[in-house]
């Protein structure tokens, strides 16, 4: 009898590793490091190219649903009318909460997600520069790959809109203000989630 017993336990724990290995494997508390690539659409960013980067992000995981926070930087290939071809950064601070959906599988975990960022974008040249500040809201998901009980490879990207305020444009020592515009944008990353503690 007692061996029969120790026989369906056995059998029980071994049918239930892939859930508790998948369970212990979340961290309450991670960091992240991704590279990116973004890119701005619409009238006003005709001459501005897609650009790379990267982000970092912190990110609190108390269950499926997780909220993160963190910094991202881009930098774009721009024709302009009063600069020649320069580059233009881009650069921000971002939260993002995410869904994390239960496949039942013990290595890919798929993903909704949504970004809400403040940006600066700025242009330095040898004739003056220009500077803008807006906000970008985007939505899109991605891909969480298991590679350890405290390492995933994360793949996603969002899309959606960005809104710059006014213009400020220095040439030759003299202040100028245009209206700001709006189009929409992308971006797509690639990165490292590590765990913290158990």
């Amino acid at each position: 009898m007692r061996k029969h017993a120790t026989i369906v336990l056995v059998s029980a724990a071994l049918m239930h590793a892939p859930t508790l290995a998948s369970a212990q494997s979340a961290q309450r508390f991670s960091i992240q490091a991704s590279g990116l690539f973004a890119s701005l659409s619409g009238d006003a960013y005709d001459g501005l190219e897609g650009g790379i980067g990267f982000e970092a992000q912190f990110r609190y995981n108390p269950s499926a649903f997780s909220i993160g926070a963190g910094l991202q930087y881009t930098r774009h290939g721009v024709d302009d009318e009063f600069f020649g071809d320069e580059s233009v950064g881009l650069v921000g601070g971002f939260l993002e909460p995410r869904y994390v959906f239960d496949i039942k599988s013990n290595r890919a975990a798929p993903y909704v997600s949504g970004r809400l960022s403040y940006m600066r974008l700025r242009l330095d040249a040898d004739e003056g520069w220009l500077e803008t500040n807006g906000v970008q809201l985007n939505a899109g998901g991605g891909v969480l790959f298991r590679l350890s009980p405290k390492l995933n490879l994360d793949i996603g990207a969002t899309f959606g809109r960005v809104d710059f305020g006014d213009v400020t444009i220095n040439v030759g020592g003299e202040d100028f203000t245009t209206e700001g515009s709006d189009g929409g944008n992308l971006v797509v990353r690639i990165g490292l989630a590590f765990g913290l503690g158990r």
